[in-house]
């Protein structure tokens, strides 16, 4: 299933950060890392970039990894880089949580475009080594529901147990659900939040790109994103065998 973490790092605190994280998810996923860095058009720094991802990778040697090397706008460079299947991991700092336009032109462009979680890593995110649950947050929208259904597949693989909070289940309002999440998401036994957001009708839904981002920027724990407006794509496989047509048809002319 989810076998390879996407890290864009650009030589910043946050996507360093970042990397931390994934590295630690790869390794209780057995997953491997994917460095992309984006650079200018006509730039000739590849070898630097990847000297600079080998530096970044020198405490996780134990981890599998690629060095990824593109140029051009950002959110496409680093989408080309991904495959189905792929998981995201991206920083995110004080600075662009202030300026949510700025952000949201990054973050969320992968979100809507992207057809897997991307985890956004806030200023105040850790994850406490006691953490042991994923905390998975419905607001009853059967779209939202099928979508975050599959995080369980990401909460076993990283031997976490998923745990559902939900307007529904509780009778809560969407306020006070929102309430509950920020409190939740303090507790030393949950590791990550799990959100899927409606990218096209925000307002409609408790769980907005707005509030997703206010989460961000408060939440003790790294966000895990979903768009439920897009297809989701979970996993990926090789053809292992392509029969000729020739053979497809000889074996329909006998059947027949």
């Amino acid at each position: 299933m989810h076998s390879r973490i996407i890290v864009p790092v650009n030589d910043t605190d946050r996507s360093e950060r970042a990397l931390s994280f994934a590295a630690h998810f790869a390794r209780g996923m057995g997953a491997s890392l994917a460095l992309v860095t984006v650079i200018g058009d006509g730039d000739r720094r590849q070898t630097a970039v990847e000297t600079y991802h080998e530096w970044l990778m020198r405490p996780y040697r134990d981890i599998e990894a690629e060095s990824i090397v593109l140029s051009g706008d950002i959110a496409p460079a680093i989408l080309s880089a991904c495959q189905p299947g792929d998981i995201l991991f991206v920083g995110a700092d004080k600075k662009s949580l202030v300026h949510e336009m700025l952000f949201a032109s990054v973050v969320f462009d992968l979100v809507r475009t992207f057809s897997g979680p991307v985890v956004a890593i806030g200023p105040n995110a850790t994850v406490p080594e006691e953490a042991r649950n994923l905390l998975i947050c419905r607001d009853g929208d059967e779209r939202v529901d099928q979508a975050l259904g599959l995080l369980k597949h990401i909460a076993v693989a990283a031997a976490l147990q998923p745990k559902f909070i939900s307007s529904e289940s509780s009778g809560q309002t969407g306020h006070s659900v929102r309430k509950a999440i920020r409190l939740r998401s303090e507790q030393d036994d949950v590791a990550a939040i799990c959100l899927a957001i409606h990218t096209i009708e925000p307002v409609q839904h408790i769980f907005s790109p707005s509030f997703a981002n206010e989460l961000i920027g408060e939440a003790k724990r790294p966000l895990v994103i979903i768009n439920a407006s897009s297809p989701i794509c979970v996993a990926r496989r090789p053809i292992r065998r392509c029969v000729p047509t020739s053979e497809v048809r000889q074996s329909l002319v006998g059947a027949s």
